[in-house]
């Protein structure tokens, strides 16, 4: 039986599929046979083929060249590519093909933006020539800035207009907004308001000639679009993923002023952003904040929040976002001027520069005890000049991780690792019980996770420290950028099947480890610019020789490495790869630390 699951996750540029989004995929796909010996021409068909069993020879249409295609190999038409794959083929064995129709991927594609830009930008990876479509979508490396307010008056439009102002300076930049009512941001810059896309039927607000009709210019980078304001009925939240697509072609900034009152279009919206900004009037609101933030954001996206100074009339910063220093605007028809002024001040300029810096993501491999390797790893990063914008990872992996980011110095964060990758440590994560689900509880998990973190929220780091989660029922993917630390150091370690797993808002959650591991291509989705992958080269022949170790524990865990380490490793689309060797005769933390800690040091001027 053919697994397209499986078959479709080995290209390159569908790695990066959520789980939904692969179903999809999966539902519009066909399977056809061809028997040794048979010929079929792929000219003039729109659609795109997998080789999912067999081997054949395909001959390139007016190339006069013959290549050779084995499972997981693909030809035909693909999509935002500007030299089509087309010919024919000949199997050389029985053979099956997956065919997906080219109009349902695009259909696909169109309806979830973030799939779409993990799409061109794997294909850009690959090797491949995107088309002109293609090459625009990427060439702005749009960032999508939603800025959030969950009260009435707490300044969304004001701070939407600033932002957009300071953001139009590094690049064209245009303001959706997507509240119904409050303060028009049309009024703010004296501009007339014109209709919202909420008035149209969702066919007629995703054609690129509407939306083009609608876009109110307010200087030659910056301009407006009315989505939602005024309108006396709810938006569909589905016309955001092809508008915002349409608009990413010319812009580089686009900020969504978002209000709470729609519940579905605030879940899209933060769906489709890359930062989210809350803004609150009172330090405190944030943590009314973190039950929604935490439900809502699966992808990765990044939260600051922001305490409006007009409100609090308090200045002094505060972990986790910033302080909106009261931009002090007077009652003027068109606030351009002063919001331009304000610009050349450089008023609470420490928030635009967060949002258009270059960004870069380190990927650690995900892995068991061997992970003590990517102490030195971190070590040595923390010694460079490398800054890292997320830390993304899974497993006893994000043990690294967390303690990284909770060290205040580089021997602090040596003395971390040594105790939680002692061998007593680990044994001590051991909570027998025997119900019917699971071998070990979570409570010593619980327990790890608050000895490092304590109450610490993920989203107040720098780096974000990401780890990849999978809710138990329903094995989906999460990667978790709020929340509470601790939750994120339990959920990793809880070992799938074995452990029983770690409720983060009501909703049971493991590592999924080994089945589920961190993809770089994930990162595709975001809007990191630069990703570095770093992966252990020889876990399997680390041995812990140690008779400290729990006998049950050591043999699960050499089966889950073995595990691992059948997946497919080829093709990893990072801008930088690098392989750490282990000593496989050390048991001593210190010293594979302090080996991995020298390998790293004498790769990473290569990158910087």
């Amino acid at each position: 039986m053919i697994n397209l699951t499986y078959i479709l996750h080995s290209i390159p540029f569908f790695r990066h599929f959520s789980d939904d989004e692969l179903a999809r995929l999966c539902q519009s796909a066909t399977i056809s046979e061809l028997k040794k010996g048979q010929v079929r021409a792929i000219r003039g068909v729109n659609t795109l083929n997998v080789v999912s069993e067999g081997f054949l020879e395909f001959d390139a249409l007016g190339k006069n060249e013959l290549v050779y295609l084995a499972r997981g190999s693909f030809f035909g038409q693909i999509p935002f590519i500007t030299e089509q794959m087309t010919g024919s083929v000949k199997a050389l064995s029985d053979s099956y093909l997956v065919i997906i129709n080219n109009e349902l991927l695009y259909s696909l594609l169109l309806s979830s933006f973030k799939a779409l830009r993990g799409y061109i930008r794997g294909i850009q990876r690959t090797g491949l020539n995107p088309s002109e479509t293609g090459t625009q979508f990427t060439s702005h490396n749009t960032r999508i800035i939603t800025v959030y307010g969950n009260s009435r008056k707490s300044g969304t439009s004001t701070v939407s207009a600033y932002m957009a102002v300071a953001l139009s300076g590094y690049g064209k930049t245009i303001v959706l907004d997507a509240s119904y009512s409050g303060k028009s941001l049309f009024d703010l810059f004296a501009r007339q308001l014109l209709p919202p896309l909420a008035q149209k039927s969702t066919n007629d607000a995703k054609g690129e000639t509407f939306i083009r009709e609608r876009l109110q210019p307010v200087s030659d980078n910056l301009h407006l679009l009315n989505v939602a304001f005024g309108s006396k009925v709810r938006i569909d939240p589905e016309i955001l993923s092809p508008v915002i697509f349409f608009l990413s072609r010319s812009f580089n900034y686009i900020i969504i002023d978002c209000g709470g009152s729609d519940e579905a279009l605030r879940d899209e919206i933060f769906a489709l952003s890359d930062f989210i900004l809350p803004v609150i009037k009172k330090r405190r609101e944030r943590e009314t904040l973190y039950p929604m933030v935490d439900a809502n954001l699966h992808e990765g996206q990044r939260v600051y929040y922001l305490l409006n100074g007009y409100h609090a009339r308090d200045t002094r910063s505060f972990s986790g976002g910033y302080v909106m220093e009261d931009l002090e605007l007077k009652q003027e028809k068109d606030l351009l001027p002063i919001l331009n002024r304000r610009c050349e001040d450089r008023v609470s300029w420490d928030i635009i520069e967060s949002l258009v810096k270059k960004t870069r993501g380190l990927v650690l491999e995900s892995g068991l005890y061997e992970s003590v390797a990517y102490g030195g790893v971190l070590a040595a990063v923390q010694n460079s000049e490398l800054e890292l914008d997320l830390l993304y990872t899974s497993s006893y992996s994000f043990l690294a991780a967390a303690a990284f980011v909770t060290s205040g110095s580089i021997s602090d964060y040596r003395k971390k690792m040594e105790t939680l990758f002692s061998l007593e440590k680990i044994n001590t994560l051991m909570d027998v019980t025997f119900p019917d689900e699971f071998i070990f509880k979570n409570n010593k998990l619980e327990s790890l996770g608050d000895d490092i973190a304590g109450d610490k929220r993920v989203e107040m780091f720098n780096p974000l420290p990401c780890a990849l989660v999978v809710h138990g029922e329903g094995e989906k993917r999460r990667m978790m950028s709020t929340g509470y630390l601790k939750n994120s150091v339990a959920a990793a370690c809880s070992l799938f099947p074995v452990f029983e797993s770690v409720p983060v808002g009501g909703v049971p959650v493991h590592s999924g480890y080994p089945l589920h591991h961190v993809r770089c291509e994930d990162i595709l989705r975001t809007c990191i610019d630069e990703i570095i992958h770093v992966s252990i080269d020889n876990r399997l022949d680390y041995r812990i020789k140690d008779r400290k170790m729990l006998g049950f524990y050591k043999l699960f865990s050499e089966a889950q490495r073995k595990i691992f380490e059948t997946r497919d490793q080829s093709g990893i689309l990072a801008d930088h790869h690098l392989r750490i060797p282990i000593d496989r005769e050390s048991d001593k933390v210190e010293k594979i630390i302090g080996q991995s800690e020298r390998i790293m040091a004498e790769t990473l001027p290569a990158i910087l």
